[in-house]
C-alpha cells in the first residue's frame, strides 16, 4: 500500500515563504543526518505540545465505528539526540488522505504549526488564520474606544492607508477633534498622547516620529495623525524629541487637513479612491511624505486633477510603467506603477520610440530597459513636452503628432480651444490641449526620476514597459 506522507512542525519562521521552511522541508524528506548537521535545522524547529497535538489528531480521526484512525502519528526528534525540538511523522492510505488532510489543515492552523505534504511538496502555515492581522483589528477597535470615550468633543476618526503585507501589518488614521472653548488644542495634544501612552499592552510601544503617533506591537503598527478642527483643521499636535525628552508640540497645518481631503475624494468614482490606496504604499511616496495624513492629501490632490486616467499606483495590469521585481525589492505592493490609457500612452510610446525603436514590438512581453537607457528616455521626454509647449507647429513634431491617438480629447474640454475640434487639424488640436498633454508628460518624468531616487542603490535597476 501506498503511503501518504505528511508532517507537522513549529517554526522560528513567521511568514509562509521564508527560506527556513524550505530547509526544514528539505531536510524531512531527505531523512539525511548529514542535513540536519550541515544547516543545525534542529534550531529552526520550535517547541510545541506534541502530546496534546497527537492526542487531539487520534481523536478526530478515530473511526467510530472500527475504532481505528485513518491515519498514524508518530513523534520524532532530529538525530545527534537533540530531544528538545520534536516533529509529528503522519502517515496513511491515498484512499483516506482527503479525509485525513482537512482535519490536520485545521489542526495545524489552531496551533500555529506548519503541516508539510510531502506527497506534493507543498507547505502550508498561517494561511487560514492571520494571527497579526487578528490582533491589529482587536487593538485598534480597543484604542477606537478609548479615544471615542476620552477625547470629546471629537469629529471623526478616517481611516488612510492600510498594508497587509504577509508578515508586516499597518494601518493609518487621521484623528479630526472639535475645538472645546475651555481646553487649547496643546493641551488636547498632550492628553492624546497620554491617552496612547496608558493603553500600551505590554508588547507594544508609542513611537512619536514625523508628526504622527505610532502604536508599535509585533509585526504590526496603528498610526494616528491628530489634527483640529473639525471640517477646516489648521493645526497637528505630535510629539518631537528635545534633548533626549519628549514633549507634545502643536504646528500650523500649512496643507489641506486629512478629513477634508477624504471628504474631497468621496466625490471621485470609486476606483480613484482604490488608486489613492494603492500609492499610499509605493515607496517614493512614503520616503517623500513619512507623514500618512500628509502623503493622503499630497496623493489625493494629484489624482483629483489628473485629466488622462493616470493610474499611479501599485504594479498593475493596464499599459503600465514599472520597477522590475527583484530579490531586494520583490514585494510588489512597494513598487509603484504609472498606468495608462492605451490613448494617453501613445503620446509617451511616440517619444520613447527614439531611445528604443523596438518599443512597439516588445511591449506585449517583457521590456526590460536599463536605468541608464531610462534617463534618456526621461531626457527626450522633456525635450518633447518644450516642443509641444512652445513650438507646436514646428514640423519637426509633425511625425510624432501622427502616431498620437487624438480619439482621447472628444471627451476633454480645454479653456483655450477654439472652435469646433472637429473642424481643427491634428496640429491644431494637440496646440489646443499642449498644457494637458505637457501634464501627462511631467507625471512620467516626476514618477521615473522618484523610482531613479528610491532605487539609487541598485546598480542593475531596471524598467519595463508592459502593454493591455
Amino acid at each position: 500500500m501506498m503511503l501518504y506522507r505528511l508532517y507537522l512542525y513549529g517554526t522560528t519562521a513567521t511568514v509562509a515563504s521564508s527560506l527556513t521552511l524550505r530547509i526544514i522541508n528539505q531536510t524531512l524528506a531527505s531523512g539525511s543526518a548529514k542535513d540536519w548537521e550541515e544547516d543545525d535545522v534542529a534550531a529552526l524547529l520550535k517547541p510545541f505540545d506534541i502530546i496534546a497535538t497527537i492526542t487531539r489528531i487520534e481523536k478526530e480521526l478515530t473511526d467510530p465505528v472500527s475504532k481505528t484512525c485513518k491515519c498514524k502519528a508518530i513523534i520524532n526528534y532530529p538525530p545527534l539526540g537533540n530531544e528538545r525540538t520534536g516533529f509529528i511523522f503522519i502517515a496513511t492510505s491515498y484512499d483516506r488522505a482527503a479525509e485525513v488532510l482537512p482535519r490536520l489543515h485545521m489542526i495545524a492552523a489552531e496551533n500555529d504549526l506548519v503541516l508539510y505534504d510531502a506527497e506534493t511538496h507543498r507547505s502550508f502555515f498561517r494561511e487560514l488564520v492571520d494571527r497579526t492581522n487578528i490582533t491589529m483589528k482587536i487593538r485598534q477597535q480597543e484604542i477606537h474606544r478609548i479615544i471615542s470615550n476620552e477625547m470629546k468633543p471629537l469629529w471623526k476618526i478616517r481611516r488612510i492607508e492600510s498594508s497587509y503585507e504577509e508578515r508586516d501589518k499597518a494601518c493609518s488614521y487621521v484623528v479630526t477633534i472639535c475645538k472645546n472653548p475651555q481646553v487649547s488644542f496643546e493641551e488636547r495634544n498632550k492628553q492624546f498622547y497620554q491617552l496612547l501612552q496608558e493603553n500600551l499592552r505590554d508588547d507594544e510601544s508609542l513611537i512619536c516620529e514625523n508628526q504622527c503617533y505610532t502604536i508599535s506591537g509585533e509585526w504590526y503598527e496603528i498610526s494616528y495623525v491628530l489634527e483640529g478642527y473639525k471640517k477646516h483643521p489648521d493645526k497637528i499636535g505630535y510629539v518631537e524629541k528635545w534633548y533626549g525628552e519628549y514633549r507634545p508640540k502643536v504646528s500650523l497645518l500649512h496643507r489641506m487637513g486629512a478629513d477634508t481631503a477624504f471628504r474631497w475624494l468621496q466625490e471621485n468614482a470609486p476606483e480613484e479612491k482604490v488608486r489613492v490606496q494603492e500609492r499610499m504604499l509605493a515607496s517614493e511616496m512614503r520616503n517623500r511624505y513619512p507623514n500618512p495624513g500628509e502623503r493622503f492629501v499630497e496623493i489625493s490632490k494629484w489624482q483629483k486633477k489628473q485629466v488622462f486616467n493616470i493610474k499611479y499606483g501599485k504594479y498593475g495590469g493596464e499599459f503600465s510603467f514599472h520597477v522590475v521585481p527583484n530579490n531586494v525589492y520583490s514585494n510588489r505592493n512597494s513598487i509603484s506603477c504609472l498606468g495608462l490609457d492605451c490613448e494617453a500612452a501613445s503620446f509617451l510610446l511616440a517619444f520613447i520610440h527614439d531611445v528604443c525603436p523596438d518599443v512597439y514590438e516588445r511591449y506585449y512581453d517583457c521590456n526590460h530597459i536599463s536605468s541608464q537607457t531610462w534617463k534618456r528616455i526621461i531626457d527626450r521626454i522633456r525635450d518633447a513636452k518644450d516642443m509641444i509647449l512652445h513650438d507646436t507647429f514646428n514640423s519637426a513634431l509633425q511625425p510624432y503628432i501622427k502616431r498620437f491617438n487624438l480619439y482621447i480629447f472628444e471627451n476633454i474640454n480645454e479653456p483655450d480651444c477654439w472652435g469646433n475640434i472637429s473642424c481643427m487639424d491634428d496640429a491644431q488640436l494637440v496646440y489646443a490641449h499642449r498644457y494637458q498633454i505637457a501634464d501627462l508628460l511631467d507625471a512620467f518624468v516626476q514618477w521615473s526620476e522618484a523610482q531613479l531616487e528610491t532605487y539609487a542603490y541598485d546598480s542593475g535597476l531596471m524598467f519595463n514597459i508592459l502593454g493591455p
